[in-house]
């Protein structure tokens, strides 16, 4: 599962502050057209340990009418898709 929040094991390994974000953003170019790297344009560069990031995605779902938002809590039994 992707990290996209920082957390003390990606510190550990990895680097302080170290998320998924962190490689997305090195991203290069490697073939003709190859548009890279994708920035995260409408709710940017978020961590999913804000829970002002959920509201957001929200919200950002309900405008543009998704049926259905998939959220996965790890490190706990609850789950819901």
């Amino acid at each position: 599962m992707t990290q996209f929040h920082a957390f003390p094991e990606n510190d550990k390994w990895w680097g302080t502050g170290f998320t998924e974000w962190t490689n997305i953003a090195r991203g290069v170019p490697r073939f003709k057209d190859h548009y890279q790297p994708r920035i995260p344009r409408d709710l940017g560069f978020y961590s999913l340990g804000d829970i002002e990031t959920m509201r957001k995605q929200v919200r950002f779902a309900r405008r543009r009418a998704f049926m259905v938002l998939c959220i996965t809590i790890t490190g706990s039994t609850a789950s819901a898709c």
